[in-house]
């Protein structure tokens, strides 16, 4: 598939995607009552908590990796940093909002069990509900051992685990 992303950037694009996908999720589970109902709130806040853990690890890698290398290319054009600026702002009022949502849906109990290695479960959080060719093309970047992994292990097991609902 001729994209025009280059391969290094394919992996912004198809974690974008799969946190506007969460963000969907959670939404909708607001609106239905899945994060109150207690046959689903177990799911609902594994969603929840792992599209937190993927959010934190993306802006991470943005603010360490990226924005500074980006802002040295940008030197003499005033409205593309500031455009930079306000995505970097974007960051940090997003951390408050992340607690509020917190604080809506606490559990008071002992609160959700803790999630599987993040790493095992990164690939399949974001390649789930992405762009088919993009998915793949994301997925071919990796050595063949670790595309059979992400796609006969960790995918099935994240698809069996029905987040959200």
């Amino acid at each position: 598939m001729a994209t025009g992303i280059s391969d290094n950037m394919i992996m912004m694009y198809v974690i974008h995607d799969a946190l506007r996908r969460d963000l969907e999720q959670l939404t909708r589970a607001a609106e239905n009552g899945a994060a109150f109902d207690p046959a689903r709130r177990q799911a609902f806040h594994a969603g929840w908590e792992l599209f937190k853990a993927q959010l934190h690890h993306h802006h991470t890698g943005e603010d360490i990796a990226l924005w500074p290398r980006v802002r040295t290319h940008l030197e003499g054009r005033p409205d593309d940093l500031a455009l930079l600026d306000v995505m970097e702002a974007e960051h940090v009022r997003i951390g408050p909002t992340i607690e509020d949502i917190d604080a809506a849906v606490a559990d008071n109990g002992s609160g959700p069990a803790r999630l599987a290695e993040a790493t095992a479960e990164f690939f399949p959080y974001i390649l789930t509900g992405a762009d088919p060719e993009l998915s793949a093309e994301a997925v071919g970047i990796f050595p063949p051992p670790l595309r059979m992994l992400i796609r006969r292990v960790w995918q099935p097991r994240y698809s069996r685990r029905q987040l959200w609902s």
